[in-house]
Order: structure tokens, then C-alpha cells, then sequence
């Protein structure tokens, strides 16, 4: 395989130790990253000297405050231009990337030229051998509604190719071509947290290029016991940024898309079953809030609303 330069963009927020280990998982990659750039969304910052010895040798960029996953993304993107790279690789600061992740997924970019956007295999690191995402599609004859590819299968389930094309593929780790991003520009900000990934692949794929699944290798994001509680700002944003990329992509079926995140505030409801009513009462207004802002295209920051954060 050639070399072909990559730049990794890593975004921080109040998760130094985090971030430290995502790093040190980058630099025993079998295939080296040209470059590590991080990316902090205005956190508390920590000792200088913690900066020094954990994080020598890469690029750190200070944004001054919370722009968002997207928002950070774009800042990185700015600096990874200057540096200038063939292929950039976002990554979440708690994904654990295994040593042959880059190479596989650079083989499966580099084997086709019209694959634009690439990701693994993602699993929970308490539970590896149970697949959290693995890619998914939209469904825009159900009001835009998400089929995740593989999402909490037992990783012995084969697909028909290793290489599966989606429609999306989740942002914790995706690796995308320069020349994609030339064509589509920078990840859509407005989305703040969540959906933003969705969005941008739509965008590639809308421009030709193919979005692909690598089923081969993998990487580890979070565990179980986390995903399973949610904060509050999830629900929040889960739901208005749905509406949003339906009103972006498929304005036509609004009003399907609505009936959707509604019947979800149910779900939710239900599925907070074994938390206090004062916590599943959040939940449901979290929602509610997020569905009101998501019809009249609020396009705010972090929400601050009713104690979401």
C-alpha cells in the first residue's frame, strides 16, 4: 500500500484523559497519521504541564468556546488545510482504535475512487464483542427514520460484504476524502450535536461519492453502562436535529417525520421506566423542547432550556 498522508482531528470537551488516550492509541498505529490535531471546544483547561507531557508533538487549537461537535470539526478542518492531506479521520476522544484500523480502512478507501466517506466497525469497550454502529440508512418513506446496519448485533453476524455501502456512518470514527470536503464544505454546524455526520454524508453522496461501511476492522466507543443513561441534551438534540435534516433533505415528508419523533417521546418515556418520575418528566420535556425548536428551525447553541445540558 502507498503512503498517502493523513491528518487525525480529535475534538475535546472536558475529557482531557480521554483525549490522552485516544492519542496514545493513534501513535501505536500500524499505518502513522501525518499529523494529530485536537481540537477544544472551551473546556476547563487542565495543567499546562499535563498539556506538555501528554500531548507532545501534536497540534492544539483552542477554540474559547463550546462550538460543537460540528463546530470543532471545522476548526480542525481549517488547520488540516494548511497542513495540507490526502484523507482526514475524525475521531471521538473515547474512541480506542485498534493497530490495523487506519490500514483497513485506507484499503478500502484507496480500492475504489469513487468511495468518499469510510467507517469501521464500532463496538462498546466494556463489551467488544457486541457491535454498537456499524453504519445505517435513512428511510425517507418513514419521516426520515434511522436503520442502523448492525447496531447491537453480536459481532459473529457476517454481512454479505465486508465492504457494506450506507447511507451514513457514525462520526466517532469516519474517515473522509479532502476532495469530498472540497466539494461539500465543512460539516453543517447548525446541527450542533447529533445528525451532523448524517447530514454530511448525505451531502457526499448527493455529490456522487459512495459512503461505505468497513465490517473488517473496528474500534471501541463508550460502554454499555453509560449508553444506556442518557443526558438530557440528547433528547433534546436527537429530536429538533431530525427535524432539521428533514427540513434540509426531505421537506416533503414533514409532517411523517413529526408523527415519528412523537411517537419516540413515548419510547423514551418508557424506556426511562426504572428512573424516578422527576427524571423521566425531564426526558419527556427535553423532547418536547426539542420538537417545538425543531418546528420553528431554532438553530441555537447548547441548549440552556428547562436544566438541558
Amino acid at each position: 500500500m502507498s503512503v498517502h498522508k493523513v491528518i487525525a482531528i480529535i475534538v475535546n470537551w472536558n475529557c482531557w484523559q480521554e483525549t490522552v488516550s485516544c492519542v496514545q492509541a493513534l501513535k501505536n498505529s500500524e499505518y502513522p497519521v501525518s499529523s494529530i490535531v485536537i481540537v477544544d471546544n472551551g473546556s476547563d483547561m487542565p495543567d499546562p504541564a499535563f498539556i506538555a507531557t501528554e500531548l507532545a508533538n501534536v497540534v492544539a487549537l483552542q477554540t474559547g468556546r463550546n462550538l460543537g461537535f460540528a463546530g470543532g470539526v471545522n476548526v480542525g478542518l481549517q488547520k488540516a488545510r494548511e497542513l495540507g492531506s490526502a484523507f482526514i479521520w475524525l475521531l471521538n476522544p473515547d474512541c480506542r482504535v485498534e493497530r490495523d484500523t487506519l490500514g483497513g480502512l485506507l484499503d478500502t478507501m484507496t480500492r475504489d475512487d469513487r468511495i468518499g466517506v469510510v467507517g469501521p466497525k464500532v463496538v462498546f469497550e466494556d463489551k467488544p464483542d457486541f457491535i454498537r454502529h456499524t453504519g445505517g440508512f435513512v428511510v425517507p418513506e418513514e419521516g426520515c427514520r434511522i436503520l442502523g446496519s448492525g447496531d447491537w448485533r453480536n459481532d459473529s453476524v457476517l454481512f454479505e460484504s465486508p465492504n457494506l455501502k450506507v447511507d451514513y456512518v457514525s462520526g466517532a470514527c469516519l474517515l473522509i476524502r479532502s476532495s469530498v470536503i472540497e466539494q461539500i464544505g465543512p460539516m453543517p454546524e447548525d446541527f450542533f450535536l447529533y445528525w451532523e455526520e448524517t447530514a454530511w454524508c448525505h451531502l457526499a453522496r448527493a455529490h456522487g461519492w459512495a459512503v461505505v461501511s468497513n465490517q473488517l476492522v473496528r474500534v471501541s466507543h463508550g460502554r454499555v453502562k453509560g449508553f444506556q443513561i442518557k443526558p438530557l441534551h440528547y433528547y433534546y438534540y436527537m429530536i429538533r436535529n431530525h427535524l432539521h435534516f428533514v427540513r434540509r433533505f426531505y421537506p416533503h415528508v414533514l409532517s411523517r417525520a413529526v408523527l415519528l419523533d412523537v411517537r419516540r417521546v413515548r419510547d423514551y418515556w418508557r424506556a426511562e421506566s426504572s428512573q424516578t418520575f422527576t427524571r423521566r418528566s425531564r426526558v419527556v420535556i427535553a423532547c418536547l423542547r426539542g420538537l417545538i425548536d425543531g418546528l420553528i428551525r431554532q438553530k441555537s447553541g447548547m441548549a440552556k432550556i428547562g436544566g438541558i445540558r
